[in-house]
């Protein structure tokens, strides 16, 4: 057995160790990956004007994301045909609406068409065709309020990349919304350690104990947040009809001692004052109300939502209708994962930089009033990064996680097929991917 097909998944409830740092395993997943997934770029609050642009990077490839016109986007490899200099870095707006090269000044339309080439009279004739002077073009797509990009030509048609997932997405009505905060950090750790850090929840007890009210070990029966659906794609979700096989889950203590609406109450105060995402504040006085008002548990849920529905009819705020399908909990292989509420959501998105570091991006998202001011989307807006402990929380463990993965003798991570079955069927669909030709 070759070094690479040892690391290739064998039990589905066992992954080899070594495909979080093996420098060969990285190499396959960065041809077999990267350059040929749909994978989200930027947020279209990033790029509102025609002109914007934003950089996208991933490893030793550079793409380039335009506003071509208010209805239109483009996508093309960041180099400019005279001597490959970058054409943008970051974010920005391209002047008078022409994507100029910082080096000989080399000025292009936002369709890509070559506009004008400096000194290209003392060109040769064949190094001048309009034709191949054009920026090299890649297919992109918009889609839950991002731009998706696919660096190869031919590979998977980008309808067919959310196949499965869009039923329980599409409901979020993520195109709704806007960009609260934005976050990007370096981590030192695997991009898969990264993204798998979001695939399951009953980690809570331990690394966010303000959650369940420092409940401890089995006081916190995160079995009623299990049963997650997945598909041979790579993609998970949960729904709400999925959350166990007991008729009365519904009912039943997801912590001893909380009832379902207590620990619903507890957790909205928690992620918004450690992470101001995934709930709003005026949800929250909401819910703090009902509790004032001595609203029973049993009747809260179906109160609670009938306030916040009334609330956003006051604030203009569109909340899509609610619907059984949508789901509150998600991933699209290869690397975007959504935690959502009531027209709120959390959106996590890895990508390698070596084999043992990464990094990481993580937007908070919202719908806001209709004529409401949107600001333009750019790194760090929001409050402080170190005011987030709540996701600060979940950081701290890929980079301790990442260190335990390289300790001689380790093996192989052990999972739930229960409790984490979005991994192990990630992974599956990463190897599939890894071993076609």
């Amino acid at each position: 057995m070759t070094k690479q097909a040892s690391l290739f998944v064998q039990d589905p409830n066992r992954i080899p160790a070594g495909r979080y740092f093996d420098e060969e395993f990285f190499a396959l997943e960065s041809d077999k990956v990267w350059k040929h997934s749909w994978q989200p770029a930027c947020h279209l609050d990033e790029i509102p004007n025609v002109g914007d642009f934003r950089e996208y990077r991933i490893l030793d490839q550079s793409f380039l994301i335009v506003r071509e016109t208010p209805e239109s986007i483009k996508a093309f490899r960041n180099a400019c045909r005279h001597r490959a200099t970058a054409l943008g870095t970051g974010s920005g707006s391209f002047k008078n609406k022409q994507i100029t090269c910082p080096f000989h000044g080399w000025r292009y339309g936002l369709d890509g068409s070559i506009a004008f080439a400096y000194g290209g009279k003392f060109f040769p004739p064949d190094c001048m065709n309009r034709e191949e002077l054009k920026l090299r073009e890649i297919r992109v797509g918009v889609r839950y309020g991002f731009v998706w990009i696919n660096p190869d030509p031919g590979k998977q048609a980008f309808e067919d990349a959310f196949h499965g997932v869009e039923t329980v997405l599409d409901p979020v009505r993520l195109d709704l919304m806007h960009v609260e905060w934005w976050h990007r950090i370096e981590m030192e750790g695997n991009w898969k350690v990264a993204q798998e850090a979001f695939f399951e929840s009953f980690h809570q007890m331990q690394t966010h104990p303000e959650v369940v009210k420092f409940k401890r070990d089995n006081e916190v029966n995160f079995e009623l947040q299990a049963n997650y659906t997945t598909d041979p794609q790579g993609h998970g979700w949960l729904s709400d009809d999925n959350r166990g096989d007991h008729p009365d889950s519904s009912f039943m203590e997801y912590v001893k001692g909380m009832s379902p609406a207590e620990f619903m109450i507890n957790t909205q105060r928690v992620m918004w004052e450690g992470s101001r995402s995934i709930v709003t504040q005026w949800q929250v006085d909401i819910a703090n109300q009902l509790l004032e008002r001595g609203v029973s548990y049993d009747e809260f849920l179906p109160v609670y939502v009938g306030e916040v529905y009334a609330e956003a009819g006051r604030r203009n705020v569109p909340l899509p209708a609610p619907n059984p399908n949508a789901t509150s909990h998600c991933t699209i292989f290869p690397n975007f994962t959504l935690v959502a509420g009531l027209g709120t959501a959390l959106i996590y998105r890895s990508r390698p930089l070596t084999p043992n570091s990464c990094e990481y991006d993580i937007w908070s998202l919202s719908i806001r009033g209709e004529g409401e001011e949107i600001p333009r989307a750019v790194e760090g807006m929001g409050a402080p990064w170190e005011e987030h402990w709540f996701v600060h929380q979940d950081v701290s463990n890929i980079e301790l996680q990442q260190i335990g993965l390289r300790t001689d003798g380790f093996g192989a991570t052990r999972l739930s097929p229960r409790l984490e079955a979005m991994i192990s069927n990630w992974h599956l669909a990463l190897d599939r991917r890894l071993k076609e030709p």
